[in-house]
């Protein structure tokens, strides 16, 4: 079960059903992994979804009540029970990336090489290099440049996340141009101290 709606309206995935038919005529395992990986990513697109609404609805409280206030700033500090519901979907979020990017690692794989031996993660599999698993070198490149863009940050905050601290400390209201919510993932997930946690790039989650 996966969103196939939403998939197509954003030409998401259009190679998975070849895959996925190519895969169920052979009788091939690999059929499971592409259903999974689709309703994980379904998963992960309604958790974006969420927060995305539950932001909106901060914003709105704020606006309920800002006539109270006498605003010197463009920004203000901001709590409500609504933020504790978007800060409730980051930890499942970020583990279902993970897994995502580990999934579409081995189908790549054994798409490109069907008796190679995949390890667990994407992680483990840039440490030995992956032409070792059969991909060409356009397609290595790739994966690489996804890596060093935006996966090995994902690896690494979802590990701060779930092995050392809450990695969100404070939630703001930004009043001008534009009245949002902000909440800012810290500088650096490598650092494994949260009492030397910085969030001086103002990296922001994902939040209209």
């Amino acid at each position: 079960m996966h969103l196939t709606r939403i998939f197509n309206e954003y030409g998401l995935f259009r190679h998975m059903s070849g895959w996925k038919n190519k895969y169920s005529e052979d009788g091939n395992t690999n059929v499971h992994l592409i259903k999974e990986f689709l309703f994980r990513a379904s998963s992960a697109y309604l958790s974006i979804n969420r927060m995305n609404v539950l932001s909106i609805n901060c914003v709105n409280q704020y606006k309920r009540q800002k006539f109270r206030l006498k605003l010197n700033n463009e920004r203000i500090l901001f709590w409500s029970p609504t933020v504790i519901e978007i800060l409730s979907e980051i930890s499942p979020f970020l583990s279902t990336l993970r897994i995502l990017q580990n999934d579409f690692f081995k189908l790549a794989a054994r798409e490109c090489n069907p008796n190679v031996g995949v390890p667990k993660s994407l992680n483990d599999a840039m440490k030995k290099g992956l032409t070792t698993y059969g991909f060409s070198d356009k397609l290595a490149k790739l994966f690489i440049n996804y890596w060093d863009e935006t996966g090995k940050q994902i690896k690494n905050y979802r590990d701060m996340d779930q092995h050392y601290y809450s990695m969100i400390k404070h939630s703001y209201i930004q009043t001008y141009p534009d009245e949002k919510l902000l909440i800012f993932l810290p500088d650096n997930p490598d650092n494994k101290s949260t009492t030397s946690v910085t969030f001086k790039k103002e990296l922001m989650l994902l939040l209209i």
